[in-house]
């Protein structure tokens, strides 16, 4: 039996294997995070072949994204129209990808380091970020959060953040070193003390970097309710997933894998009726039902919605019944482009919202050192 996530995740069944997907994040960017039964999880250095069923989760075969990661906080920018990498052209070296092009998909991969995705509810921009604890003193859900407003016009309050699994404080003692990169780095003593926590030996700490990764986000300008932690720990489950720590240098690696939302309408028509729905829109459709039912004087003792096991890429979504409390909940605020179905079935949730204009925004600690632009 899995053990059952935090922050809105839910297990699906890819092709590939397990994964986790959050259901705040899914219904703006197409999402996943792997565990060990995937390819990429059996072995510490990835083939290629190991990103294909990665790549395929998502539609995009042939235009997955990669790093070549340092444990730093340097940005790569990729715009729609940039040209594809030539074959055998190296990785660049980096730890933060952002996109606002449909047809490519974002891979970054962790053993026990955060693995951050981020999606513009607007825009439609989105970016993968890998965060160790070099990572995390640099600055990268930050620095993350600022080159999505300055490279592709994001503004913080519009995007949605999920973490997935990472390795818990309980499980990741480090030494002073660390510690004092953090204090160097110009982080509170408020701050400092979250995300530290005395270890069983004199001069070690338990380091929290998920938490600190959920307060970078937070102090970036993202809402906490749009910022989403997954809570596993890699370390605590051998059979789920990837982590140096316990295994060594022969662990295997997890991904977290994104793409912008733009190319799901093509996909959707391809697929019919069979369209990612979000938990929200499945209980709005109920209740539509439910409402249509009762109008023809024939309510049913067990309504189903329309899009029942809905199926897309490999993924099999189970639809939740509708609950008490979501029977007064307001329905999430979708791209219409994103449902090619009757809008009399998604009445408000088919709400467009424009262009947002270029903003300018600055994370609180840029560093020399880290965070360029390529």
């Amino acid at each position: 039996m899995k053990p059952q996530p935090s922050g809105g995740f839910e297990w699906v069944q890819a092709a590939g294997g397990p994964a986790l997907v959050c259901s705040a994040l899914r219904p703006y960017a197409d999402h996943l995070f792997t565990t060990r039964a995937w390819a990429l999880g059996s072995r510490a250095q990835a083939r290629d072949e190991d990103w294909a069923p990665v790549a395929a989760a998502l539609g995009a075969e042939a235009r997955l994204a990669r790093l070549h990661q340092v444990h730093g906080a340097a940005v790569v920018v990729r715009r729609s129209g940039d040209a594809a990498r030539s074959a055998g052209e190296p990785l660049p070296d980096a730890d933060i990808l952002i996109s606002d092009d449909p047809s490519l998909a974002l891979a970054i991969q962790t053993a026990d380091c955060v693995p951050l995705l981020i999606a513009d509810r607007v825009t439609g921009a989105v970016a993968a970020a890998h965060a160790g604890w070099r990572g995390l003193a640099a600055g990268v859900p930050g620095l993350t959060v600022a080159a999505l407003a300055r490279e592709l016009g994001s503004a913080p309050a519009d995007l949605i953040a999920a973490m997935g699994p990472s390795i818990s404080a309980e499980r990741y003692e480090v030494g002073q070193d660390v510690r004092t990169r953090f204090l160097a780095a110009g982080f509170s003593a408020e701050e400092i003390s979250r995300w530290f926590r005395a270890g069983a030996r004199p001069g070690h700490w338990l380091f929290d970097g998920g938490r600190s990764a959920y307060d970078q986000l937070e102090a970036a300008g993202l809402p906490a309710g749009s910022i989403h932690l997954c809570g596993l720990c890699t370390a605590t489950y051998p059979d789920l997933f990837c982590s140096y720590r316990r295994d060594g240098k022969g662990a295997g690696r997890i991904a977290a894998d994104t793409r912008h939302p733009a190319e799901n309408k093509e996909r959707d028509r391809n697929h019919g009726n069979f369209v990612v729905l979000g938990n929200d829109a499945v209980r709005h459709l109920m209740k539509h039902e439910r409402a249509e039912e009762e109008d023809a004087g024939h309510q049913s003792q067990a309504p189903q919605p329309r899009f029942r096991n809905t199926q897309v890429e490999g993924f099999v979504l189970g639809n939740e019944r509708e609950s008490d409390q979501a029977k007064n909940k307001k329905p999430t605020r979708m791209k219409e482009d994103r449902y090619p179905v009757d809008p009399a079935n998604l009445d408000s949730l088919a709400a467009h919202r424009g262009p947002v204009p270029q903003r300018q925004y600055s994370a609180r600690r840029p560093s020399s050192s880290f965070g360029s632009v390529r």
